[in-house]
């Protein structure tokens, strides 16, 4: 849109006919009428207007909104202006969360260093709007009901802008823009857009260590995405090189392709633990006689842990053939009742071929199911290994029992249980564990196509439903109770890492993320006081280049204190401004579930 303009689109399928290219000329046609009433808007407001400052702003505004998203931009304000136009109009077309900036400082930087060259911006000026830009961003809102706001919480806008990271000819893209958006975020201090950074073996130092000084500010911002474990995640999965250096995120954490993907990246969320649940039960849940999952054999007959694991299996199996079928009704759907022309105009594919991109219009396509529960399963896992079938210590057929009664009367082999070895502290049992369940999950959805001819793949980030996941969850072989949250997304249990940070993050990094074309979330929650000074600076970059070094995707920080976090609960709206980040994007506090500011303040509390 910044090159070419409505117009550039308008012309490009001139002569071309059918349903499809009759509806991107109407939603061309919507996005000018748009933008001249804003331009007619601002015009009326500067000849009201009394202060001569504010009237050329609103005169300068008049003149940008008359141009774009019309016409291709040629400054930088007028990139931002055609941006946030093109932006708000596909949020209209569509779901309203989860649309995406993508790479902002690799498409703007020539606007900028243009306008720099020739004298028409300066620093400041660029800075300050971006940072009203950044205002904007959070002006609209993602409503959602009660219900639905247990798996979703804090309005999930989720807007993601990622900066750095690699160029397409795997050289280092880190440029004088990207220095600006890191002042931005920590200058901000808001929700959205869900500002995130791109680092690689190759980065410049005086990058690293100006991320790790803003993750330190503690507004949740930005997270860190590792170039090399999520270029590789891309390449395995069949994309070319090139394409996959030019990676950006949607949403949360999920990898996209931007202008030439539709990956339908937030598609489901599924309950692993659950799964296990059915396994011990014969496919069904603790305390029911009705069978949801499949028929295997019952606890007696679970003779070591690979029959267990087995079990476990065959219900992961049978709930994603349920899952993929609901999901293909709703692709249908999509397809049938909601186009998108707007959005299929930008990505490269459609208007070529006059498919929309809930056909299967673009060039790539896939869908995203997140796996929630992985640290719950693998520590359960190992736990029966441990404690049944290695010390034999209780039999299968009775943990089930006190599974079944929640521990009550069972508080020994629940401690026991608790003892085992967990994930999170690099021991090899339960991270073994968890990267069997992540290959399993991987291989079970890649059996499956969706209705636009792509695969469906996983990805390893629970938003806040592993809360919700957790109160309809039994007990679990981990010990873990009843009805309490699951492992926030591909992190520990809370309160499991026992040895810090590094040891929590090598076994994270057991896991192979080329299963994760999805992407994860690692949560880390630090103390201000932990990451204080120089030395402050130097071990957060060490701890996040040693985790990349050794295939880590992604981390994410909280930075709070404590007192403030408790406080915040006790009194709702002491603090609106305070941003924490929850499983892939942030939220503002008070508007999570009372639930996942629980979850929140149980995060372990990590230092050096």
């Amino acid at each position: 849109m910044l090159r070419l303009g409505v117009e550039g689109y308008l012309e490009s399928i001139k002569g071309k006919e059918g349903d499809f290219y009759d509806a991107v000329r109407i939603v061309c046609d919507a996005l000018l009428v748009y933008a001249q009433r804003l331009s007619a808007a601002a015009r009326n407001m500067a000849k009201r207007e009394g202060d001569s400052q504010r009237r050329a702003e609103l005169e300068e505004i008049a003149r940008v909104c008359a141009k774009v998203p019309a016409k291709p931009a040629e400054t930088f304000h007028e990139a931002l202006q055609s941006l946030w136009l093109t932006h708000m109009a596909i949020n209209l077309e569509s779901l309203n969360s989860a649309v995406s900036f993508g790479r902002m400082d690799q498409y703007l930087y020539p606007f900028y260093r243009r306008d720099l060259q020739e004298g028409r911006i300066t620093r400041k000026k660029a800075k300050e709007l971006l940072l009203c830009f950044t205002a904007k961003a959070c002006e609209h809102v993602f409503l959602l009901s009660e219900r639905i706001s247990q798996y979703h919480g804090g309005y999930l806008v989720v807007q993601a802008a990622i900066v750095g990271g690699m160029n397409r000819e795997g050289g280092d893209g880190v440029n004088d823009l990207t220095y600006i958006f890191l002042e931005v975020m920590e200058e901000a201090g808001l929700r959205d857009p869900n500002y995130q950074v791109r680092v690689h073996q190759g980065s410049p130092s005086e990058y690293l260590n100006r991320v790790a000084e803003v993750v330190r500010r503690g507004n949740g911002m930005p997270a860190i995405f590792g170039d090399e474990a999520s270029i590789a995640s891309l390449v395995l999965h069949g994309y070319p090189l090139e394409e996959a250096r030019d990676y950006a995120v949607v949403g949360c954490v999920e990898l996209a392709l931007p202008g030439k993907s539709f990956f339908s990246t937030d598609a489901g969320l599924f309950n692993l633990a659950i799964c296990l649940e059915l396994a011990l039960n014969q496919g069904r849940r603790f305390g029911s006689k009705r069978r949801e999952g499949a028929l295997t054999p019952p606890p007696r007959q679970l003779r070591d842990i690979n029959q267990v694991v087995e079990a476990f299996r065959g219900q992961l199996d049978y709930m994603v053939k349920k899952m993929i079928g609901d999901f293909r009704v709703v692709e249908r759907g999509n397809r049938d009742y909601h186009p998108t022309p707007l959005s299929s105009m930008l990505v490269d594919g459609c208007l070529e071929s006059g498919r929309d991109l809930t056909a299967g219009g673009a060039m790539y396509n896939s869908s995203g199911i997140q796996g929630v529960g992985v640290a719950d399963v693998a520590d359960s896992l190992a736990a029966l290994d441990e404690v049944v079938f290695r010390k034999k210590r209780y039999t299968l057929e009775e943990v089930v029992e006190a599974l079944k009664a929640d521990f009550v009367g069972y508080q020994r082999m629940q401690a026991e249980l608790k003892k085992a070895p967990k994930y999170g502290n690099d021991h090899p049992l339960p991270d073994g564990y968890a990267h069997l369940v992540v290959g399993m999950f991987h291989d079970i959805l890649a059996k499956y196509r969706n209705t636009r001819g792509g695969p469906y793949v996983p990805g390893f980030y629970s938003v806040t439903c592993h809360v919700a996941f957790g109160k309809r969850c039994g007990a679990l072989p981990s010990g873990r109770n009843a009805g309490t949250p699951l492992a926030s997304s591909l992190s520990p249990c809370n309160g499991s890492e026992l040895h810090g940070p590094t040891t929590a993050l090598q076994s994270v990094a057991r896991v192979d993320s080329r299963l994760m074309p999805n992407g994860c979330a690692v949560n880390l929650r630090f103390d201000p006081h932990s990451l204080e000074g120089e030395k402050g600076v130097r071990n957060l970059v060490g701890l996040v280049q040693g985790f990349m070094k050794q295939g880590g995707m992604q981390l994410q920080f909280n930075v709070l204190d404590p007192q403030i976090l408790e406080d915040a609960r006790r009194h709702p709206g002491k603090y609106p401004g305070l941003v924490v980040r929850v499983a892939g994007y942030c939220a503002y506090f008070d508007d999570l579930p009372d639930s996942t500011k629980e979850e929140i303040i149980s995060r372990t509390r990590m230092g050096f």
